[in-house]
């Protein structure tokens, strides 16, 4: 009798399909990375005291200080997002134009948008930030700088 009842059990674990959970190390839409760098010298590095980043369309404001790089969110529904950067009482306007596709990661996690950065571009006239350099224009992951920021 025991060995029946033990059978059973070993038959309805494997018949269970396994627990639908999202790990937590399983990769989400990657945001877009920016690392700031001297104009007059572009292979050092040049932390910003201060930085104020809006996205058009949007309420939510990041104050920043005392940074080199940062990541960026981009919409997922849009091929263009819009940004305002102001430091130090200076404005400037950043458009990134991309194309996007969505991957199927699993039924738990769901999907997972993927970039591929076509552009970026400051609106006229420049304040502050002289010039944009797309490193790398596939966004699959944060690993690596996507856009240097010039000023």
């Amino acid at each position: 009798m025991k060995n029946i009842v033990f059978i059973l059990v070993v038959l309805f674990c494997i018949a269970c399909e396994p627990d639908d959970i999202c790990i937590e190390e399983t990769p989400g839409t990657p945001q877009l990375i920016l690392l700031f760098y001297d104009a007059q010298n572009p292979t050092v590095r040049k932390p910003l005291s201060s930085l104020e980043i809006q996205g058009i369309g949007s309420d939510i404001v990041q104050n920043l200080s005392d940074i080199d790089s940062v990541a960026i969110p981009l919409k997922i529904v849009e091929n263009q997002t819009e940004f305002i950067f102001k430091n130090n009482e200076q404005t400037d306007i950043i458009r990134f134009s991309y194309t996007s596709n969505n991957i199927y990661i699993s039924r738990s996690c769901g999907y997972q948008s993927v970039f591929n950065l076509a552009s970026a571009s400051i609106d006229q006239p420049q304040s502050w930030i002289q010039e944009l350099v797309i490193n790398t224009s596939e966004i699959i992951n944060e690993n690596q700088a996507h856009v240097t920021l010039l000023y």
